[in-house]
């Protein structure tokens, strides 16, 4: 028996992986590896199955496994042996519209004050699958594009947003012991955009957000546009063959990390001073500020220590760090 990897998602942030103003992208890739033996995604977020998903797993003879950085899930499969190659297909075969869903939690109460991301009073959520929803533009961000930002190309309208959670609800309510006939499952799907229940579904989208949901991680085995999980031999039409990738699915998305103005706050004749441009906040290395970052420039030499993720305020658009020295 032989394990293969039919996907790695591996997400990535700004505020984690940056060195001071030295983006990790633009590092040399022997310092990347250095950045992410120290990346935990644990520390900020979590990746929890759908109930439909975790009997899928099981179903299917799959296994999810955590990383560092992500996750995989990986098929039992079986090696078979052809005239160019080996090819490996799943010891039990996978539906076509077999579709993996997990919710992407944050975990860390500071999250939204230091990544790029829509607010909580929106009811917009993130989507990143493979397959395009009918409720979106036809450029809605596919997971197979390549090290793409999560914020804004993966979120989703309103009614996208609606649309989806009714659909991860039902699909989970068939596993669920103990079903609940108000629940917004059993809203008929062709009614989804009534008053009613366009409210009651909105009222549900809140309540997860508040326990920390931001995203669904949905990916079906065969996606648009020919972005499947699996490699499809139709030569035979009375006889598809279907095959895990020989190159592993390797989906990175990235999160940027939020820009503020720095406001800084003493005793002293030119306070508060706040920087005429925003800066980056990062939890390693150090932002380097100058009297020159300010209009007007202060008086008197300052040192300009950098801030703290837990003092940060939305006046107006604007986001504000708030330092006192």
């Amino acid at each position: 028996m032989i394990y293969r990897s039919l996907f790695n998602l591996i997400l990535h942030h700004a505020y984690f992986l940056d060195k001071g103003e030295n983006l990790f992208l633009d590092m040399s890739a022997e310092e990347q590896v250095k950045r992410l033996r120290a990346y935990r995604v644990s520390d900020f977020l979590k990746f929890v199955p759908s109930r439909s998903t975790q009997h899928n797993i099981n179903r299917y003879r799959l296994v999810l496994k955590p990383h560092s950085q992500g996750f995989r899930i990986v098929a039992k499969a079986i090696e078979e042996t052809g005239s160019d190659s080996v090819q490996y297909t799943p010891i039990i075969e996978l539906p076509n519209d077999l579709t993996l869903t997990f919710g992407l939690y944050i975990t860390d109460p500071h999250f939204e004050n230091y990544t790029q991301i829509t607010s909580k009073a929106d009811n917009g959520l993130y989507l990143f699958s493979n397959l395009k929803p009918d409720s979106e533009a036809s450029d809605f961000a596919n997971i197979f594009s390549s090290d793409v930002s999560a914020d804004p190309d993966f979120l989703l309208t309103e009614e996208g947003a609606r649309q989806i959670v009714h659909t991860i609800v039902s699909e989970d309510e068939f596993f669920n012991s103990h079903r609940d006939r108000f629940s917004i499952a059993h809203i008929d799907k062709t009614s989804i955009d009534d008053p009613g229940n366009v409210a009651l579904l909105e009222e549900y989208i809140k309540s997860q957000k508040n326990k920390g949901l931001i995203a669904f991680v949905r990916v079906t085995v065969k996606g648009s546009n020919d972005h499947n999980l699996l490699e499809f031999d139709e030569s035979d039409p009375g006889n598809i063959k279907q095959y895990v990738w020989n190159s592993p699915l390797k989906f990175t998305l990235s999160f940027k990390n939020r820009r503020t103005f720095w406001r800084y706050n003493g005793d002293f004749d030119d306070a508060p001073l706040i920087t005429a441009d925003t800066k980056p906040l990062v939890k390693n290395g150090f932002v380097q500020i100058e009297s020159a970052d300010f209009n007007p420039e202060p008086v008197e030499e300052h040192h300009f220590p950098n801030p703290k993720v837990n003092l940060i305020k939305k006046e107006d658009s604007n986001y504000y760090s708030d330092i006192f020295i």
